[in-house]
């Protein structure tokens, strides 16, 4: 339970880190309490208040996080607080509060507070993918269709069954829908299984492991060429960071040299 709680912190600080909403959210809830007292009485504040503090409470956002199953991370508890909805209201308040009090006294100031609104949420940013990370995944998914064209073309007219690291596999189905993949992005986001008892095999596990090189793998380079023979795979993409031990070993497996394309060796079996 004490390691739920620390996750449950641990999620709140880094859903507030991407933008300024819930800050927002916050300000706005203290004005309205503060300042607005006939408006703390609607049920959309109460029940706003109410939610928010259990998120940002780390022993109940734990206890949140256990009813909505450990399939879920702390963000999607934040599912349940209505905070678009509550921070148009409390703008709405509060600039309906603003123009009142100051358009006896200077009209032209007081108007001015229809700008100040927008530019406000501008500088909050969002809880969502932001500006750099958005680039990211842009120039990623860039990289990756290269690839993967040069691959379509390496392996000529037979369907592609792809063993390759997350980079890729994350962008391979977008890109080209009849690649087939020997797993996809359930086996490193735990979320998409949540309502599926399906689980994946022992090998297929041991594979993604190696490749993404999770700590303590118990397989050798020999025995997981093994487990992509087994498989079935006919495309497999590596990095170049491998080691050449670990080339050495999938060329003789497969009984042919690796090919260049960009930052990957590729194998077609």
């Amino acid at each position: 339970m004490s390691e739920l709680i620390k996750n449950a912190w641990l999620g709140w600080l880094a859903f507030n880190e991407p933008g300024k909403l819930a800050a927002l959210l916050l300000i706005l809830l203290i004005f309205i309490w503060i300042f607005k007292g006939q408006e703390t009485g609607n049920v959309l504040t109460i029940y706003t208040t109410f939610i928010t503090v259990l998120c940002i409470c780390p022993v109940s956002a734990a206890v949140l996080m256990l009813y909505q199953t450990r399939f879920y991370d702390y963000q999607w508890i934040w599912s349940m607080v209505p905070m678009t909805i509550f921070i148009a209201y409390g703008l709405t308040v509060f600039v309906t509060c603003f123009y009142r009090f100051y358009v006896k006294k200077d009209k032209k100031h007081a108007k001015g507070i229809f700008l100040v609104v927008p530019v406000l949420l501008f500088f909050c940013g969002g809880m969502g993918v932001g500006p750099q990370l958005d680039y990211f995944r842009h120039a990623e998914r860039t990289e990756a269709e290269k690839v993967l064209e040069q691959v379509k073309v390496l392996s000529g007219e037979k369907t592609v069954y792809l063993w390759a690291p997350r980079d890729i596999l994350d962008y391979a189905r977008e890109y080209d829908s009849s690649i087939e993949l020997i797993y996809g992005r359930n086996m490193w986001d735990i979320s998409l299984n949540a309502y599926s008892y399906d689980v994946y095999n022992e090998e297929s596990v041991s594979m993604y492991q190696w490749m993404d090189g999770a700590e303590g793998i118990k397989i050798s380079d020999a025995e997981c060429a093994d487990f992509v023979l087994a498989s079935g795979v006919n495309c497999v993409l590596l990095p170049v960071c491998r080691t050449e031990e670990t080339i050495t070993c999938f060329n003789a497996k497969f009984g042919k040299e690796a090919q260049s394309v960009g930052n990957y060796y590729v194998w077609i079996l």
